[in-house]
């Protein structure tokens, strides 16, 4: 994935390459906090703002630069150790994120 502004930043805990590509829902690429983030069993990583999405197909979520992500909200590297099929939340930027497994809160 290239673009053409990539941000760099100083500590990226992901062990994940910078230009890994995420998704992100369209309120988070509009600007708003992340507050959900997860770690699909298929390794894919979704940044989310943890709203109701009514109708994604009128505004759906894009791909973005992990690296870039976290540049924008450094406190993801608190959850760049999340497992495959784990998910974390917070109820407001700089708050603790809670994990949850997803094998365990549907079983």
């Amino acid at each position: 994935m290239s673009h053409d502004d990539h941000f760099i930043v100083e500590r990226f805990s992901f062990n994940a390459p910078g230009n890994t590509a995420v998704f992100i829902c369209p309120r988070v690429r509009r600007g708003a906090a992340i507050l959900y983030v997860s770690h699909e069993s298929d390794g894919d990583w979704q940044f989310l703002c943890g709203g109701e999405h009514a109708d994604a197909t009128d505004d759906p979520a894009s791909l973005a630069c992990l690296e870039c992500t976290v540049a924008r909200d450094p406190s993801l590297n608190e959850v760049a150790d999340l497992c495959e099929g784990f998910s974390a939340e917070r109820e407001r930027p700089g708050a603790e994120w809670v994990r949850h497994d997803a094998h365990e809160d549907f079983s």
